[in-house]
Parts: structure tokens; sequence; C-alpha cells
């Protein structure tokens, strides 16, 4: 069984009769036992484009930056003018956000992060790794401000509450509109200066 994509949106590739389909020189045949990876491509792509959409041309955006085996590959690195922001788009639709808190008084307090009912604190502990170690790789940077580095999840279409923001672990967890205000807050960096803290992160952050 095959998974059948035009790339070029022909138009040309027609059904003829109910079991005969006519192919453009364009189509991509691909097995069906590989369509769970090519729905993953395409759901990252479609993240990447909103991303971009969110951020507006006044950043400078890094996406799926290689890192060491330690921290992972970072997915999405916006430098802004307001600092530098590891941003987490899920696409968890309709799936019920909440933080889980606990400890306190003679304890060590603790917060979870709970996506649809699952457990997905992991997840907030990938990014403060990649978190500190893009800090680090800033420490060798010359000639431009070292700027702060904050982590945003973005849901997109997930249920979020309604009259207050949400944090874990006082990161924000917000929609695509709250996290499109927190990147595009204003701030001292410039357009050269961000293009150049990219520059040295994509080269540093695969080495730490």
């Amino acid at each position: 069984v095959y998974l059948v994509t035009c790339v070029s949106n022909c138009g040309k590739c027609t059904h003829k009769s109910p079991n005969r389909l006519t192919l453009s020189p364009m189509t991509q045949i691909t097995p069906w036992s590989l369509r769970p990876s090519v729905r993953k491509a395409a759901g990252e792509r479609e993240q990447t484009a909103q991303l971009e959409e969110l951020c507006g041309d006044q950043v400078s955006l890094l996406h799926h930056c290689p890192g060491s085996e330690r921290i992972g590959d970072i997915e999405h690195l916006v430098v802004a003018a307001s600092g530098i922001y590891l941003v987490a788009v899920l696409d968890n639709r309709h799936a019920k956000i909440s933080v889980r808190r606990g400890g306190g008084v003679l304890g060590a307090r603790s917060e979870q992060l709970f996506v649809g009912g699952r457990n997905r604190t992991p997840l907030v502990e990938t990014l403060e790794r990649q978190k500190d170690a893009v800090e680090i790789a800033l420490l060798d940077l010359l000639d431009v401000p070292i700027p702060k580095v904050t982590v945003v999840f973005c849901f997109l279409d997930a249920e979020l509450p309604l009259f207050t923001d949400l944090a874990v672990r006082l990161h924000p967890i917000r929609g695509p509109r709250g996290a499109s205000r927190i990147v595009r807050q204003p701030g001292m960096l410039t357009a050269e200066q961000r293009d150049s803290i990219r520059g040295h992160l994509s080269e540093r952050l695969p080495k730490i």
C-alpha cells in the first residue's frame, strides 16, 4: 500500500475510475509503512511556518539546531530584540494543559507539566538543559551584549486557562498569540547583533 503525494499541486493527477489513478510526472509515491515519518515531517514544517508567522521579520530564527548528545537537537531558537527564546511549539489539539504543584513548607517545591492528563515534565527538563547549553555558548560571545535566555511553551489549539497566564518552573506557557507577544517585546538588540548571535550559536551549540 502506498501514500501518493503530488508535490507540484499541478492538478494533473486525476481519478479515471474507482480502481485507476492517472499520475503526473511530479508525483511522489511513498510506502504506507513510512506514513508516520511523512506525517511527522509535514507537521514539523507546519510548526516552523506557524512560528515564523508569529515572530514576524524582526527576529533571527534558528530551526533544528544540532546539539550534543547530552542536550539533543534544539527545535526552535528565536533571537529577538529582547533576548533569546527557546520555543517549544506543541500541537496537542483540544488537550487540557495544567501545572501540578507539590511540596513546600518543609520540603522542596515541585512543578509538573501535564498535557491531556499525561506527565510531560521530562520535556521541561530537556528544554532547561538546552537553555543551560545556550547560556554556556554565549559566554565567549564578543562585541555583543549577552542577552537573557527564556524557555517558552507555545501550544496550538490546546485548552489553556482563559483568565490567567500559566507557567511551569517560571517558563511561560501560552497559545500562539501569547507566545507572539513575548518574543515581539521591544529590546536593545539590533538586527546585525541578532544575526551575529544566531551565527555564533549555530557554530557553538553542537560542541557543548
